[in-house]
């Protein structure tokens, strides 16, 4: 960051005294403001970190749903192979009968399951392009945020080297003092 030239006005053994005092207010102003900006948006990065946790959180509750429909697949197909087995000890009618029972049973646990880990599926990818699109946010953020303080670190140098160069200039006009 360029440091705009200011200018001094003279006065008898040196610079202007309120001159001098106003730059350096104004220096200071202005870090204050870049140490603000600073702060919100580290602020704001903590937002998103946050949004994104839950959007894992709801993500990790989808998997234990899908988990919970596969138990319950697990469940309906040992339902429906005793279901069988029974039907093998009747009669031919009821044999039949508890067959299509026990089909039309899994199929609907199957298509149940089916639409529980399309829409956990769903979730996930959104979530991951969430993820995905934060961390790209964040590193630009970073990258924004490290431009921002070496920008500010070169001020303060600058303004150091500036009251240095005026604590030397008014040094070196110093009346000597007399005995």
């Amino acid at each position: 960051m360029a440091q705009a030239a200011h200018s001094f006005r003279t006065a008898i053994g040196g610079f202007n005294r309120q001159d001098v005092v106003e730059y350096i207010e104004f220096l200071n102003q202005k870090h204050a403001t870049q140490v603000n900006q600073l702060h919100s948006e580290g602020q704001a990065m903590q937002e998103e970190l946050a949004s994104l946790r839950a959007a894992a959180e709801e993500a990790q509750a989808l998997r234990a749903q899908l988990e919970e429909a596969r138990a319950e697949i697990a469940r309906l197909q040992e339902q429906a192979e005793e279901n069988r087995r029974e039907a093998e000890s009747r009669s031919t009618q009821l044999e039949l009968e508890a067959g299509r029972r026990a089909e039309a049973l899994e199929r609907a646990a199957r298509q149940h399951a089916d639409s529980i880990y399309r829409q956990a599926s769903a979730a996930l990818g959104e979530a991951a392009t969430q993820v995905d699109e934060a961390a790209g946010s964040i590193d630009t953020l970073a990258a924004q945020v490290s431009e921002d303080l070496c920008a500010l670190r070169a001020a303060v140098d600058a303004g150091k080297d500036s009251l240095g160069n005026a604590k030397a200039a008014l040094y070196a006009i110093r009346p000597e003092e007399t005995e």
